[in-house]
C-alpha cells in the first residue's frame, strides 16, 4: 500500500546514493547524499510561503506482468502531494486504487517528493470513505499534544511517534477545515521540554483532496 512510504524513506533510495559518493567528482551527489541524510533525520520544516499551484507530475512508475497492471506515482499542488496507486490484477478481478495526501515540504529526492516530519495524511480508497491520520515526529513520551484547525482540534496526553487514526466522521470534519484553514500540531519534540508549534499551510489542500477523490473513483 502506499501509507508507508509517505512515513519514511525506503532503503534503496539511500543505497542508491551512497554508491553515487564512490563515483569521481560527484560533488552534486554528495550534495544529494547530505540532503538525504538531512530528510532521514527530520532536520527540516513544513514551508512557512505557499509553493507553485500548478500540478507537477513527480515519479510515475506503470507496469504490468501476467495480466496484471499496476501504477504508483507522485503529484504536488502547492503545499500538498499526492500519492496514488493502481491495481488490477485480471481474471475478473475488481481494481484497487487508493491514494494518501500529505503536506509536501518542498524536497524532492531521486524524483520523489517528501513530506513533513509531522503530518495530517488522509487516506482514500476506492468504496470506502477518507480517513486522517495524524503522524508526530519523535515527540517527548506521555507529554500532551494536539491538532487544530481552526475551530477543530484533536489532541492526547499520550504522545508518541507513530500514526494516530481518527474515525470518519472526525476524519470529514477535519477534511472540511482543512480546506480553507492552516494546521498547527502543537507538542513537545523529544528532548527538548518545551511546546512547538508546527503549521501546515492549507495551500493547495482543495486541489490535491479533490485529485485523490477522483483518481480512486475513476484510476487510469
Amino acid at each position: 500500500m502506499t501509507r508507508t512510504r509517505l512515513v519514511k524513506l525506503g532503503k534503496p533510495l539511500i543505497a542508491a546514493a551512497m554508491f553515487a559518493l564512490l563515483l569521481p567528482g560527484c560533488s552534486e551527489q554528495a550534495e544529494e547524499f547530505g540532503r538525504i541524510k538531512r530528510v532521514n533525520s527530520g532536520d527540516f520544516g513544513a514551508p512557512s510561503a505557499p509553493l507553485p499551484l500548478d500540478m507537477q507530475t513527480h515519479r510515475d512508475v506503470t507496469g504490468g506482468q501476467n495480466g496484471r497492471t499496476s501504477r504508483t506515482h507522485w503529484v504536488t499542488m502547492g503545499n500538498w502531494m499526492v500519492n496514488c496507486f493502481y491495481l488490477h490484477a485480471g481474471g475478473g478481478q475488481s481494481a484497487i486504487a487508493s491514494c494518501d495526501v500529505a503536506p509536501f515540504s518542498g524536497e524532492v529526492l531521486a524524483g520523489q517528493p517528501i513530506p513533513v516530519p509531522n503530518m495530517a495524511v488522509v487516506e482514500f480508497a476506492r468504496n470506502q470513505k477518507p480517513r486522517l491520520s495524524l503522524v508526530l515526529y519523535e515527540p517527548e513520551p506521555g507529554t500532551q499534544w494536539s491538532y487544530e484547525c481552526g475551530n477543530r482540534q484533536f489532541g492526547t496526553g499520550d504522545a508518541r511517534k507513530g500514526r494516530t487514526m481518527l474515525d470518519e466522521g472526525a476524519s470529514a470534519a477535519f477534511i472540511s477545515v482543512m480546506k480553507t484553514r492552516d494546521c498547527s500540531f502543537v507538542y513537545v519534540p523529544q528532548g527538548s521540554g518545551e511546546t512547538l508549534v508546527s503549521t501546515n499551510l492549507s495551500h493547495g489542500f482543495d486541489e490535491a483532496e479533490r485529485y485523490a477523490r477522483q483518481y480512486v473513483a475513476s484510476p487510469q
